[in-house]
């Protein structure tokens, strides 16, 4: 549970809008895709979800998979998809 808190912690941190004299934008345009080990993407998913921490959530094997959330309310649009799958390639 501490790894999914700073996890979601994190993810707020670079939602917020910047201090003065920050570098973030105040307001996301476009898309955000962010890139880390799956383990912490499952962990994510599991927060913005609802659902319970569980091997079932999971990225399927082989890696290249995703999950996409809105912006900035963080509204889950689809579980974990090929990469491939999500681009249209």
């Amino acid at each position: 549970m501490d790894a999914q808190a700073r996890a979601a912690a994190a993810l707020c941190r670079m939602l917020t809008p910047p201090r003065a004299g920050g570098t973030r934008p105040a307001a996301w345009v476009g898309d955000l895709l962010l890139v880390g080990h799956g383990g912490i993407g499952t962990l994510l998913w599991c927060h913005l979800a609802g659902r319970t921490i569980s091997r079932a959530e999971d990225q399927p094997g082989g890696g290249g998979h995703v999950w996409a959330v809105t912006l900035p309310d963080l509204v889950p649009v689809h579980s974990w998809r090929p990469v491939e799958v999500v681009a249209g390639l």
